[in-house]
């Protein structure tokens, strides 16, 4: 009986989660939550231009020692609440500024197998990897993290950019076409409609596929080709557009570039909140215009 309880508290909670993505991103409903004070005061105060800002990582895990292990005990919470994705945990946890807690996250990290992780992470040639695939979230996730790292030397000696770049095109899954997704479907509504500067830089394909010719692949032994295809959100273009932004660049255009990185995660996020919510409650709840909706006017 508590647990079926406990499962419509969860159900509820969700539902409140996407009503208030809906109408704006105040998380204000996380005060329901089962978390201290603490950590629901500073959630609804959320800062998303957090993806907008320079991000340094430290991949100790790589040398024996987990970020969780560090991580504070208000934060500890994210990774004890199970109803929310892992993507999403990551998500809230780069929010915080934990980059490197939401990575290993990312990658399979849990409080429960830390010294597992601890041992794959730092000996080569172990099977982690495919014991925890990634989806195509935490794919998207990884580009935006690594985005963040812009110019730093990060995993593999490869540049944050370099490393954005490899997740965009799929990481391991190597893909060979840009798959499509309901979060790239809405960037390039939402770009069509709010970032004409940007647009004018190319960061929609929109008439032929575009080629890319540099992705690295093999662990940076070698480079590979990808594809984007046409009327496509390009997120090759678009990271280039961050890596390059001129400092003296127009004040609107930088506005934009910007607002389309907060935007991303923003519809990232409620992505993987919708798809929770369509899993418990049934229906087709995560689609382009769910995703887009409260949105529009931001």
């Amino acid at each position: 009986m508590a647990t079926g309880s406990r499962r419509g508290t969860w159900k509820r909670t969700i539902l409140l989660l996407w009503l208030t993505l809906a109408r704006s991103y105040a998380l204000d409903f996380l005060s329901d939550l089962p978390v201290s004070n603490d950590l629901a005061q500073s959630l609804q105060n959320i800062d998303f231009s957090t993806v907008t800002k320079p991000l340094a990582l430290q991949y100790d895990i790589f040398r024996g020692r987990s970020a969780l292990r560090d991580l504070p005990q208000v934060d500890r919470q994210l990774l004890r609440l199970p109803d929310l994705s892992k993507t999403a945990v990551a998500i809230l946890l780069l929010l915080r500024g934990l980059g490197d807690a939401a990575h290993e996250v990312l990658l399979g990290v849990t409080l429960e197998n830390l010294v597992e992780a601890e041992y794959a992470a730092s000996r080569p040639g172990t099977d982690w990897a495919k014991q925890h695939p990634l989806s195509a979230e935490d794919d998207m996730l990884h580009y935006i993290l690594h985005r963040c790292e812009g110019c730093e030397i990060g995993e593999g000696n490869h540049t944050g950019f370099e490393n954005a770049a490899y997740w965009a095109a799929g990481g391991p899954k190597q893909h060979s076409l840009q798959p499509k997704h309901a979060v790239s479907s809405a960037m390039f509504q939402y770009a069509k409609q709010h970032a004409p500067h940007c647009i004018r830089s190319g960061v929609l394909a929109r008439l032929v596929t575009r080629t890319y010719a540099k992705v690295i692949a093999g662990g940076g032994s070698h480079k590979r080709t990808v594809s984007v295809a046409n009327n496509s959100w390009d997120p090759f273009r678009f990271l280039d557009l961050c890596r390059n932004r001129p400092e003296g660049c127009l004040p609107a255009m930088a506005r934009e570039i910007d607002m389309l990185q907060e935007i991303e995660v923003r519809l990232l996020l409620r992505y993987e909140l919708l798809r929770k919510l369509q899993e418990q409650l049934g229906g087709n709840i995560v689609t382009d215009r769910s995703l887009l909706d409260g949105i529009q006017s931001t």
